[in-house]
């Protein structure tokens, strides 16, 4: 987010000022916006601004130079999520290796109280891609997505993916008389 003192001339003689990024014009703004957001960056890289008033095909000259390196990057999403095994009370689920990551987000499909929706579940530390979901009631539908994180954010969810946990199947003995 860049932002600069007016010209003693604005807006009335200029039609405006550009903004140049690394030497290059990006945008341009009319004489009364002294403010501009820059989107277009990438994580982890520096940029060096100034500013130009203009009327016309005349620019001043440019502004001090103005400099910013944007935060890292937060992990790519996981790729590969899927359910591995199941049992009457488990679901195991595994998913591909991410670089960057600190760790890994589990979410499970819940009700807050308020709605349902999926609610944070359980982490594993960096280069772990497998968990097992214990304690789970047999023959039940159970719902995931799965998102790394670093210092820099988390990454966007996976789709979500099911796991349905088997049933208990009860043997009783068979009484002779």
């Amino acid at each position: 987010n860049l932002t600069w003192s007016a010209s003693a001339d604005a807006p009335a003689n200029i039609d405006g000022y550009r903004i140049y990024r690394n030497g290059s014009a990006l945008a341009t703004v009319n004489g009364g916006t002294t403010a501009y957001a820059d989107t277009s960056v990438q994580c982890g890289t520096r940029y060096d601004y100034s500013v130009k008033a203009y009327k016309g095909s005349t620019e001043s000259d440019a502004s001090n130079t103005a400099s910013a390196t944007t935060l890292g990057c937060p992990p790519a999403t996981p790729t590969g999520f899927r359910v591995i095994a199941v049992t009457s009370s488990s679901i195991t689920l595994t998913w591909n290796d991410v670089a960057d990551e600190t760790g890994y987000k589990i979410y499970r499909w819940g009700y807050d109280g308020t709605q349902w929706r999926f609610l944070y579940h359980a982490s594993v530390g960096a280069n772990v891609t497998t968990f097992t979901d214990r304690g789970l009631n047999s023959a039940s539908d159970y719902y995931y997505e799965l998102s790394a994180y670093n210092a820099n954010g988390e990454s966007a969810h996976t789709s979500w993916i099911k796991g349905t946990t088997t049933s208990v199947l009860l043997f009783l003995p068979f009484i002779q008389r």
